[in-house]
């Protein structure tokens, strides 16, 4: 089963339904917070114009 996350920036605007994987390909980003910019969050539930619910699953965060 391939499992779709509501993706949404820090700030809580929603960007898409995504899987993790094509989450990190499209951003580039990866999930080490080791110096990273945090640039999107994946949630279990959510949805285009509606707030974050749910519990935070993943966090995306790009590298310079």
């Amino acid at each position: 089963m391939i499992r779709n996350y509501a993706w949404y920036t820090p700030s809580g605007q929603f960007v898409a339904w995504s899987t993790l994987i094509n989450t990190e390909v499209v951003t580039g980003g990866d999930l080490n917070p080791t110096n990273g910019t945090l640039i999107s969050e994946g949630y279990t539930d959510g949805g285009p114009g509606e707030s974050p619910v749910g519990a935070v699953v993943y966090k995306i965060y790009s590298h310079p």
